[in-house]
């Protein structure tokens, strides 16, 4: 028994450094625009801001998404449709979220927070890190502008609420 775990989770790790390691490699299809690269930084109050959402809503409507999350130093390379590297060249309004969960107090029983009644006086909404005016591509007033052959790294300034 123990051996078929062994190999279930070497399987697994297997597989999950075959994925990761894919995704930088991986190639858009032939059908896709040509990619960008581009590299974003977004920042609040001068400081890089860690751990935000970013998605880029293209002006022009398309079957295609892109966007990341911004790792420690605020940035982020951006892929499309969450696999391939870049973005297709156009205009684009640019979305920011972050928001950081509120605690649960301490002393409370695993089956109070399973509890829907009991956890409802715990539960609190989030702290919401970004104005809420970058959270919609009809409201941000951050756009960029991709242009083909023309490697993009720039850094956006956000607001807080």
């Amino acid at each position: 028994m123990l051996s078929k775990i062994y190999f279930f989770l070497c399987v697994l790790f297997l597989a999950l450094n075959f994925l990761t390691g894919c995704k930088k490699a991986l190639q858009p299809p032939a059908d896709m625009p040509k990619l960008e690269p581009c590299r974003i930084t977004i920042t609040l109050a001068g400081q890089p801001l860690p751990e935000a959402i970013v998605a880029l809503k293209p002006i022009e409507p398309t079957q295609y998404h892109s966007g990341g999350s911004t790792d420690v130093n605020g940035s982020f390379d951006v892929f499309t449709n969450g696999l391939y590297k870049g973005v297709p060249a156009g205009k684009y309004n640019v979305t920011v979220e972050k928001e950081i969960p509120t605690p649960t107090p301490e002393g409370i029983s695993q089956e109070e927070l399973m509890d829907p009644v009991k956890s409802a006086k715990y539960r609190q909404p989030p702290t919401i890190v970004v104005h809420k005016k970058y959270h919609l591509a009809e409201t941000t007033p951050l756009e960029i502008e991709v242009l083909p052959n023309v490697p993009l790294n720039v850094t956006l300034q956000v607001e807080s609420p």
